[in-house]
């Protein structure tokens, strides 16, 4: 049978392109308007896998081309193995990338929310953007009108929010991309926001161990400046006799001359690389191995893992609901997935992957899965309620996640606490040291010996 290629209107009102196989364009187009197409027309000449999809005896399924996170155009009605992703040219969306300061996940939770509640209402993208635009703060101002003007124009949402990588990070752009295919994106902008705020939560314990940990180095340090101006300030009393010196300027001057040489430079320099290091650990720079770190820190990592399954399967429902082929369905649940490097190694496992593969063949090729997680989509498959069998899936690792984010918050703060007791105990070491060994020594060096 040939293939035809078409463009139409979906149930979300976007335009969207794609191919179909059918014994007359009658047909296709009947086919189309079944699954709730609109305005469809064809256009001249059959795509150019249509060759060799002509001789593959898999079922095909009219889908719109589905454009992944790395701007690669995912085709459901192809039944030919899945390669493996690999750097692509830039595309139109990624070739206009417009970099902004960091947005940060608060920010992305009251974004969403208030998205996710504008069309859930039938409020159309491009005028809930607007409308939000004029009560969101600078970067997100502009990148929202921006947005606004090109989904207007008929791009797809995810399209343009790709264009701001800084505010909308690959798996808010995955996310919502499964959301316009799958026909759920209020509920994909709601569950942005909540993961948005579980994050925002999260990362605060970090903060405060960093400060902790700067304390902590700068603390150790004035303590031992100080000690040392203080013997300073004794040598000079000493060698003065005590007479006719005012000790209160004296000491003063001592302490601003070690404040410029060589107390001061010093307590610049540490200020100065603790800072960058943490600006260029919490850059885009260096999201990779931020991600690859945390997936390898016990505590941590468990997390991660656990928080990337459930929205792996929660996307994946999802789209088994909309009638998407499995192998199309994990591809774009991958892009959702908020771990990058968690992501990469998912994205791995479908490496060979047909459409007629079924989706536990995938779960089972991973070796991170639990075991139990075949077992469930295994049984969903036999049952014929896949969609069901994700959602407990999805619920299970949401429940795993919150625990282990309890652990792990308990984890940070046992650090926290480790860092006030042992930088407190290595002052009072400095403070013993100073006052029953050195200090006098100091005294005594004074005394002449008979």
């Amino acid at each position: 049978m040939p293939f035809y290629s078409y463009q139409a209107t979906n149930n979300q009102g976007k335009s969207v392109k794609g191919s179909i196989q059918a014994e007359s364009q009658n047909a296709a187009h009947d086919a189309l308007r079944a699954q709730g197409f609109q305005r469809v027309s064809f256009g001249a000449g059959a795509p150019a896998v249509a060759s060799a999809a002509a001789t593959s005896s898999a079922r095909k399924v009219a889908v719109p081309s589905i454009p992944t996170s790395n701007g690669r155009a995912t085709s459901a009605a192809v039944a030919a193995p899945a390669p493996a992703r690999k750097p692509q040219a830039a595309s139109s969306a990624t070739a206009s990338t417009v970099r902004t300061k960091a947005g940060s996940n608060k920010a992305r939770f009251f974004l969403f929310t208030q998205l996710g509640a504008a069309i859930r209402s039938g409020i159309a993208p491009s005028v809930a953007m607007i409308d939000i635009a004029q009560r969101t703060q600078p970067p997100f101002t502009e990148a929202l009108r921006d947005m606004a003007a090109r989904v207007a124009e008929g791009s797809n949402v995810a399209d343009a929010m790709q264009r701001y990588p800084d505010l909308f990070p690959p798996d808010v752009v995955g996310t919502t991309r499964a959301g316009e295919m799958g026909g759920f994106m209020p509920d994909a902008f709601e569950e942005i926001a909540r993961q948005s705020n579980t994050a925002h939560h999260f990362q605060r314990w970090f903060r405060w161990i960093y400060l902790l940990l700067v304390n902590a180095v700068l603390g150790l340090f004035l303590m031992q400046s100080t000690m040392n101006s203080l013997f300073e300030m004794w040598r000079f009393a000493d060698k003065t006799g005590g007479q006719g010196q005012d000790y209160m300027a004296a000491n003063r001057q001592i302490m601003w001359n070690r404040f410029l040489w060589p107390d001061g430079p010093i307590i610049l320099s540490i200020s100065a690389v603790l800072y960058l290091a943490h600006r260029y650990f919490m850059s885009s720079k260096a999201t990779a191995f931020r991600h690859r770190l945390g997936l390898r820190i016990p505590m941590i990592g468990h997390r991660a893992r656990n928080e990337g399954y459930a929205r792996l399967s929660w996307v994946l429902g999802r789209l088994s609901k909309a009638g998407l082929p499995h192998g199309t369905s994990y591809l774009m649940a991958t892009d959702a997935v908020p771990n990058l490097e968690l992501a990469a190694d998912l994205r791995r496992a479908a490496e060979g992957m047909t459409e007629r593969d079924r989706l536990s063949d995938i779960f089972a090729r991973h070796r991170a899965f639990p075991e139990e997680y075949t077992a469930t989509i295994s049984t969903a498959e036999y049952t014929g309620d896949l969609p069901g069998g994700l959602e407990h899936l999805t619920q299970f690792s949401s429940t795993e996640c919150k625990a282990r984010e309890t652990e792990a918050k308990l984890g940070i703060g046992l650090m926290g606490w480790t860092v006030l007791i042992t930088t407190g105990l290595l002052i009072g070491m400095i403070l013993m040291k100073t006052w029953f060994v050195d200090l006098p020594k100091e005294v005594l060096s004074g005394f002449e010996t008979p």
